[in-house]
């Protein structure tokens, strides 16, 4: 498994319809296998941040997702965004990678 932080941002409206869109989402890859275990939702200085395991190295590709996880992806970031999701997921691999690096 691998920890990896997920940036998702911030949106105008209330936060709980966000962090709703962003857990229903999370659910998904829960659903599929691509997440193990519970993950942790949190809000740092009005940005949303999920904190999740990850099944392995690429669990996250979209190419994993199930149709339900496509169309949770695309209510939260659109199809414009998908690139940066996929950098955000990509930063908290390599913070992760790093630091298994650093304690061994």
């Amino acid at each position: 498994m691998i920890l990896a932080n997920v940036v998702f941002g911030s949106r105008n409206g209330p936060k709980g319809q966000w962090q709703d869109l962003v857990e229903g989402y999370l659910a998904t890859l829960l659903h599929s296998g691509q997440l193990c275990g519970d993950y942790f939702v949190t809000w740092t200085g009005g940005v949303l941040n999920a904190q999740v395991l990850l099944a392995g190295p690429h669990a996250h590709d979209r190419r994993y997702h199930s149709d339900w996880g496509k169309r949770e992806l695309k209510k939260v970031v659109g199809q414009e965004a998908l690139r940066q999701v996929r950098a955000a997921i990509g930063i908290g691999l390599v913070l992760a990678h790093d630091s298994r690096r650093g304690a061994g």
